[in-house]
């Protein structure tokens, strides 16, 4: 019985990760899943309140996060809108590509939390047959 991640993930990176250590896959993404959740708030109320210097000081601060679960693209994203804050300011662009990266890490994280829910379950029926 073998544990196939999510394909709407990064399946390769967390298969090569975590191989057939889905306790540790297990302790991870539940990480990953609660300091998401509570960041994710901040970076709402960031974007609603304009204040662009928090909303990318907080995404940054995900990105090591991000290197464990494999959110490369997400943290290249984030490594863009630094660079176009730091030699263009907020302009329509920017805006849209904060509020899209959000979007995106909201998705994320509920399919983080999916795949930590499939992890139990796998764990759980592991047990009972062995």
């Amino acid at each position: 019985m073998t544990f196939l991640f999510n394909r709407e993930l990064d399946y390769q990176f967390l298969d090569a990760k975590f191989q057939d250590d889905l306790y540790l896959a297990r302790e991870v993404i539940g990480s990953w899943c609660e300091t998401l959740d509570m960041e994710l708030n901040i970076l709402e109320s960031a974007l609603e309140q304009e204040r662009y210097a928090a909303f990318l000081r907080v995404s940054q601060r995900l990105t090591s996060g991000m290197q464990l679960v494999g959110l490369i693209d997400e943290i290249a994203w984030i490594q863009r809108l630094r660079s176009h804050f730091a030699f263009n300011g907020v302009n329509e662009a920017f805006k849209k590509n904060a509020s899209l990266l959000s979007e995106r890490l909201y998705e994320l994280n509920s399919l983080f939390i999916i795949e930590q829910q499939r992890i139990e379950s796998h764990l759980e029926q592991k047990l009972r047959h062995s």
